[in-house]
């Protein structure tokens, strides 16, 4: 069996793994809920962002790559619509059921613009995460993202070892580069 390339599927968390297929480092329900609060999804660090709305290319401890296949933001950006368009119906329903006969339209209109306002600004960051949570769950890591993720780890493991962490400036820059990574 070992090295032929016939090794079995095997059944992680209920998800068919292929070989050479790496699994989450926490489990789905872990790594759902981490991403909901805006930690990363395969080992539940956080600090994954570099503003409220800008994440980090990898994540700090683990190195897993966000974008790791195009389109990524277009994934973020359907998770947010669709919580934000759940918020919004929920608000019409409740209004809707709560004021019946003589249903309430004005309060079910600023409720809903309250909502489509609101929601996407406070929830981009779980949805990027989430996003990032539930392709993962879909496309384990490969093989080559995981040599990808050990190289980075043993890049940053020695530029910490060498420089010790990374010192700002007035300016707030590092040697890296500007704080605000632009």
């Amino acid at each position: 069996m070992g090295g032929s390339g016939t090794e079995r599927l095997g059944i992680v968390h209920g998800i068919t793994v292929r070989p050479g297929c790496y699994t989450l480092s926490v489990s789905i329900g872990r790594s759902f809920a981490g991403a909901l609060t805006r930690h990363c999804p395969n080992c539940g660090a956080s600090g994954q962002f570099e503003t409220w709305f800008r994440i980090r290319e990898r994540c700090w401890r683990c190195g897993m790559r966000y974008e790791r296949l195009p389109g990524f933001s277009l994934g973020v950006l359907t998770m947010n619509t669709i919580v934000t368009f759940g918020g919004m119906l929920l608000v019409i329903v409740i209004g809707m059921f709560t004021t019946y006969p003589d249903i309430a339209v004005v309060p079910i209109i600023v409720g809903c613009s309250l909502i489509a306002v609101v929601v996407p600004l406070v929830f981009h960051g779980s949805a990027a995460t989430l996003w990032a949570a539930l392709e993962l769950v879909m496309r384990p890591l490969e093989p080559k993202e995981l040599e990808d993720m050990a190289r980075h780890r043993s890049d940053a493991g020695t530029a910490e070892r060498s420089d010790g962490p990374a010192q700002r400036n007035e300016g707030g820059d590092t040697a890296e580069g500007p704080a605000n990574g632009s």
